[in-house]
């Protein structure tokens, strides 16, 4: 759900948003890359992860869509709306 919330993400921040382990998410990410759901590539030093395009992911995607349209509005502003940004420079 991280992944069609954001679009992309890796695996340090989808541990701290779910509150598991590194180890957790990165066997999971990898799991699903092997499976064909995913493609990952790096960005500098970090690894980053999408959805492959296939009609299978594509109808995972919608699914998953209409799940995140009905969560309970606290679940969606405590895990799938957090900044994105990092703040500006020198802001207090």
């Amino acid at each position: 759900m991280y992944l069609e919330n954001y679009d992309k993400g890796y695996a340090s921040e989808i541990a701290k948003t779910f509150d598991i382990s590194l180890n957790q998410a990165q066997n999971q990410l990898k799991k699903f890359e092997e499976i064909g759901l995913l493609i990952s590539r790096s960005e500098g030093t970090t690894r980053m992860y999408y959805f492959k395009q296939s009609p299978i992911t594509d109808a995972l995607r919608t699914f998953l869509q209409s799940m995140l349209e009905i969560l309970p509005r606290t679940t969606i502003e405590t895990y799938f709306r957090q900044r994105r940004r990092p703040r500006r420079y020198a802001k207090r």
